[in-house]
C-alpha cells in the first residue's frame, strides 16, 4: 500500500511537471515561430526580441540560438552573433552545416582570419557527409548552402590575402578628426590640400537633406568649424571633390543641374585652393545618361578614375578610367576589370601620386562589414593585382568609404559609420605604415624664362619619358616626377638657342612644389639689315582681350653711336612719360630697339638688343609687365637718312580709356 501511494504521488507530480513543461514549450515555440516570420519579413530587430524571449525561458533552445545569431549577424553585431553560433555548435555540432560558413564569415569580419579560415575549411570538409547527418535541412538552409559553396573558394582566398596583408602592414589606430568637422549627420569623401591647410569634404545633415561640399581650415594645428563652400553649392546635390595636385583644377560630382546628362555627372572647375570658379561639365566620353560620379584625378591630371553604373560593367556601380589625349579631350572610358569590379558596388576610387596603387570601396568583394576599403597595385605587365582588404582597424563591421592620401602619401583619411563617432558617417585618419607608402613623387613646378629679361616664355617643354607639356602665359608648367631621379628637360623655341638641362629632383614634402627655372638664351646671330621682319624676336605674347576703346602712348629715346646704357637724361624722359599713365589701366607694353647702318649686321642686332633690354629692365623695375620685345638691326628705320634717328628705342604703351 505504501508503495502504491508513492507511485500515485509520483505520477501526479510528473503530470504537473509535464503540464508545466508543455506550457513552457508552447510559449517557446510561439515566440520562435513569431520571430521566424518577422525574420522572413526582414524585420530583424523585432524578430530578435521574440528569439530572446524564447531564450529567457530556455537558454539552451538551439533553434532560437541559431535564429538570434542570424539576427545579430544581419544587424552588424558580430561578436554577439559569434557567441550565439558557437553555443549552437557546442550543444549540437550537427545542428546545421551552414552555420560553419557563417561562423567563418563572422570571424573574418572581426579580423580573426586564422579562425575564419579554419571554419571555412570545416564547411568544405562537411560536404562529404550526407544531409541526413544534420538536423536542420530546411529549404532555406539548402539554398544558403548552395550560395555559400559558390563563395567558398573566394572567401578562403580573402582570408589568406588578409593574413598576408596584416603581416605585411600594421596600421596601429584610426583617429576621429573631431567635432569641428564631424556631426550627427554624414561627413565623407575627404580631400586635404597639399599644404594641409584646408580639408574639403561632402556633408549631408540628414538622410532627407541634400549633399553639399564643405571646407574646414586648419589654423595652428586645429581644424576650424566646417563651412559650406561659398558661391559653389546649389539647391541640388554636390559632392566628392578631387584636385590636380598643382591645386589649379578641381573635379566634383554635380547632380540635377540643367546640363547634367544622367542622375549625376562629373564637372570641373578652376580654383586657387580657396575660391572655385568657372565650373562646367566634362565633355567627351566621361559623362553618360547613367550615374557618373566620385572622380579621382591622377597627380598631373592626365588620367581620371570614376564610379558609374553605365552599361558594360559587372553589375551595380563599377570603377572606370579615362585618359586625356594630346588634343586635351578625354578618351572613351575603360572598365577597370574583374580584379576591381564585381556584381556589387565599387565606388570612391583614389589613385596614388605614383599611379601604381588604386584604393576603392566595395560591397562585392568578401569583406568585414557592409562596405570595405580595398587596394590593387599595378604590376610590371601593366595589369592590376588581385584586391587587398585594407584590414582592421580601418575596415570594421560598419561601412567604410572614400579613402584619401595626403600629398606626402603618409596620412590616410576615410569615412565610417562605426560606433563611437559623432553620428552617421564620420571622417577618420590614420598613419600609413611604411609598407603601404607608394613610391615617392615630387610635385615639380617649372618656369621657362628669357635668361636676360626674366620674362616668361610660352613654349613646349619636352621631358624624357613623359608627354610634352605646354607652358602657360607665365611660362609655367607642372609635373609629378619620381623623387631622387634626374629630370631631363629640353626646349626648342624659335629665336632661342636650343635648351637642354638635367635637374636632380629630391624627395619633397609637397606642401609646396619644388621649383625649377629653365632659362633660355636668345639667338642673335645670322641676321641682316634686309631681314627686318625675320629679325623680330618675340619673347612672349599675351594678347589682351578685345577692348572697345584704348589709347596708345609712345616715347622714343635716343643714343649716341655705340651706346646702349640709359643715361640720366633718358631715365628722366622715361619717368616723366610713365608719370602721365595710369598703371591700373595698362593692357600692353611693347619695346622696339633700333640701330643705325654703321657696323656689321650682327653687331647692330646685338646693340639694338642691349638697348631694348636696358629699357625693359628699367620698366620692369617700375613694376610694369613687358608683353613684347622687338629687336631690329641696321636700317630698321627708313624715316630718313639721319643715323641719329635710327639709334633709338621706342616704348609703346596701350591703356584702357
Amino acid at each position: 500500500m505504501k508503495t502504491f501511494c508513492l507511485l500515485i504521488i509520483t505520477l501526479l507530480f510528473s503530470s504537473v511537471i509535464f503540464a508545466q513543461s508543455s506550457d513552457k514549450m508552447k510559449l517557446i515555440n510561439d515566440n520562435y515561430r513569431t520571430g521566424e516570420q518577422l525574420l522572413l519579413e526582414l524585420k530583424h530587430k523585432q524578430a530578435l526580441k521574440y528569439f530572446e524571449q524564447a531564450l529567457k525561458i530556455d537558454p539552451k533552445h538551439t533553434a532560437s540560438l541559431r535564429a538570434a545569431g542570424t539576427c545579430y549577424d544581419l544587424l552588424g553585431q558580430y561578436e554577439k552573433a559569434l557567441a550565439s553560433y558557437l553555443k549552437v555548435l557546442n550543444q549540437n555540432p550537427y545542428f546545421s552545416r551552414v552555420i560553419y560558413y557563417e561562423i567563418g564569415r563572422t570571424y573574418y569580419r572581426l579580423g580573426q582570419y586564422y579562425s575564419a579560415l579554419g571554419y571555412f575549411s570545416q564547411f568544405g570538409e562537411l560536404q562529404n557527409l550526407n544531409n541526413n547527418y544534420f538536423g536542420l535541412s530546411v529549404e532555406r538552409e539548402i539554398q544558403k548552402e548552395a550560395e555559400y559553396l559558390r563563395e567558398l573558394s573566394q572567401s578562403m582566398l580573402a582570408c589568406q590575402i588578409s593574413i598576408d596583408s596584416v603581416q605585411y602592414h600594421n596600421i596601429r589606430e584610426v583617429i576621429n578628426v573631431g567635432p569641428a568637422i564631424n556631426s550627427v549627420g554624414d561627413e565623407y569623401f575627404p580631400y586635404l590640400v597639399n599644404n594641409n591647410s584646408y580639408l574639403y569634404y561632402t556633408k549631408r545633415q540628414s538622410a532627407t537633406q541634400k549633399e553639399d561640399v564643405f571646407v574646414s581650415e586648419n589654423i595652428k594645428g586645429i581644424w576650424q568649424s566646417g563651412q559650406s563652400l561659398s558661391n559653389f553649392n546649389t539647391k541640388w546635390n554636390e559632392g566628392m571633390t578631387t584636385f590636380v595636385r598643382d591645386g589649379r583644377k578641381m573635379y566634383f560630382t554635380a547632380c540635377e543641374r540643367e546640363t547634367v546628362k544622367g542622375a549625376c555627372d562629373i564637372w570641373e572647375a578652376e580654383t586657387d585652393g580657396k575660391r572655385v570658379k568657372k565650373a562646367k561639365s566634362l565633355t567627351d566620353f566621361i559623362n553618360s545618361d547613367s550615374w557618373d560620379s566620385q572622380a579621382s584625378i591622377s597627380c598631373d591630371g592626365s588620367i581620371i578614375y570614376f564610379a558609374s553604373n553605365r552599361a558594360g560593367g559587372y553589375g551595380g556601380t563599377d570603377i572606370w578610367m579615362s585618359q586625356k589625349e594630346e588634343d586635351g579631350k578625354w578618351s572613351e572610358p575603360k572598365n577597370m576589370g574583374a580584379n576591381v569590379n564585381t556584381s556589387g558596388d565599387e565606388e570612391a576610387p583614389f589613385i596614388t601620386n605614383d599611379g601604381k596603387t588604386l584604393y576603392f570601396s566595395s560591397t562585392g568583394h568578401f569583406g568585414m562589414g557592409e562596405q570595405d576599403i580595398y587596394f590593387v597595385r599595378k604590376q610590371r605587365d601593366g595589369l592590376w593585382s588581385k584586391p587587398y582588404n585594407l584590414g582592421p582597424p580601418v575596415n570594421s563591421a560598419a561601412r567604410e568609404l572614400g579613402f584619401f592620401l595626403s600629398a606626402d602619401g603618409k596620412m590616410g583619411y576615410f569615412s565610417s559609420d562605426r560606433e563611437g563617432g559623432y553620428g552617421g558617417m564620420d571622417i577618420y585618419k590614420f598613419e600609413l605604415p611604411a609598407q603601404l607608402i607608394s613610391d615617392p613623387i615630387t610635385f615639380v613646378e617649372g618656369f621657362v624664362k628669357d635668361k636676360d629679361f626674366g620674362l616668361p616664355v610660352r613654349t613646349t617643354v619636352k621631358i624624357k619619358g613623359h608627354p610634352e607639356i605646354e607652358t602657360d602665359e607665365r611660362g609655367r608648367f607642372f609635373i609629378c616626377f619620381p623623387a631622387n631621379e634626374g629630370l631631363k628637360a629640353e626646349v626648342n623655341q624659335m629665336n632661342f638657342q636650343k635648351y637642354q638641362n638635367t635637374f636632380e629632383i629630391p624627395e619633397w614634402d609637397n606642401t609646396k612644389p619644388f621649383t625649377i627655372d629653365l632659362l633660355l638664351e636668345m639667338n642673335v646671330h645670322g641676321f641682316s639689315g634686309n631681314q627686318l621682319e625675320e629679325s623680330k624676336t618675340e619673347i612672349v605674347e599675351d594678347k589682351p582681350k578685345p577692348i572697345d576703346l584704348q589709347k596708345v602712348s609712345t616715347l622714343s629715346i635716343y643714343y649716341e653711336t655705340n651706346e646702349a646704357a640709359l643715361n640720366s637724361r633718358n631715365k628722366n624722359h622715361l619717368d616723366r612719360f610713365l608719370g602721365g599713365i595710369e598703371r591700373e589701366k595698362i593692357t600692353k607694353v611693347e619695346i622696339i630697339g633700333y640701330a643705325d647702318s654703321v657696323g656689321s649686321d650682327a653687331y647692330n642686332l646685338q646693340l639694338s638688343e642691349k638697348r631694348a633690354k636696358e629699357v625693359a629692365t628699367f620698366l620692369k623695375d617700375k613694376e610694369l609687365v613687358i608683353n613684347k620685345v622687338y629687336l631690329e638691326g641696321k636700317g630698321a628705320s627708313t624715316e630718313g637718312s639721319n643715323n641719329s634717328e635710327n639709334r633709338r628705342v621706342e616704348i609703346i604703351i596701350h591703356s584702357k580709356m
